[in-house]
């Protein structure tokens, strides 16, 4: 699956969690934030795939629950292998959005540690590249602004990252 492809596998599922009081239907904006978020020149192409439990009405602010999509999209699509995969489901009600790589992964150590600003593990990288180490702090207060709870998951390979949001 190409980079658009994933792109818009990931907006729809941004459309059916992200919303303001109501379920919404991903709309161009949406699809232009989500297709940005793969086309960085450097990029590898990777396949992306996208589960989608129906629409998952979520209260919030619009502009900065999408933020934080873009931040996990990012960093999933730079440290991934091969694979990109985005989820979106209802469990013990709450709406949960996953989104997953095939990378190296995240030691257990440091799974709290990375949602602290500034905080990067590969220093090796030059900043440019790499960003400033605030993807997953902006992420994390996003999430929490919002009632909700973000972590990293427990994977065999790779890294997966769960948002927990109130449903609306």
């Amino acid at each position: 699956m190409d980079r658009v492809r994933i792109a818009v596998a990931a907006a729809v599922v941004a459309g059916a969690l992200l919303a303001s009081g109501a379920a919404w239907v991903v709309g161009q904006m949406e699809l232009q934030l989500a297709h940005n978020a793969f086309a960085n020149a450097d990029r590898r192409a990777h396949d992306g795939a996208a589960r989608l439990a129906g629409l998952i009405p979520t209260s919030g602010d619009r502009a900065h629950l999408r933020r934080v999509l873009r931040n996990l999209l990012d960093n999933a699509e730079r440290h991934a292998s091969s694979r990109v995969e985005v989820t979106v489901a209802v469990e013990g009600g709450t709406a949960v959005l996953r989104v997953s790589d095939d990378g190296p992964g995240i030691p257990e150590a440091d799974r709290e540690r990375v949602f602290e600003p500034f905080v990067r593990l590969d220093e090796g990288r030059a900043r440019d590249e790499g960003g400033a180490g605030l993807g997953l702090a902006i992420v994390r207060e996003g999430v929490h602004a919002h009632g909700g709870t973000v972590a990293i998951e427990d994977t065999d390979r790779g890294t997966t990252v769960a948002i927990r949001l109130p449903l609306a």
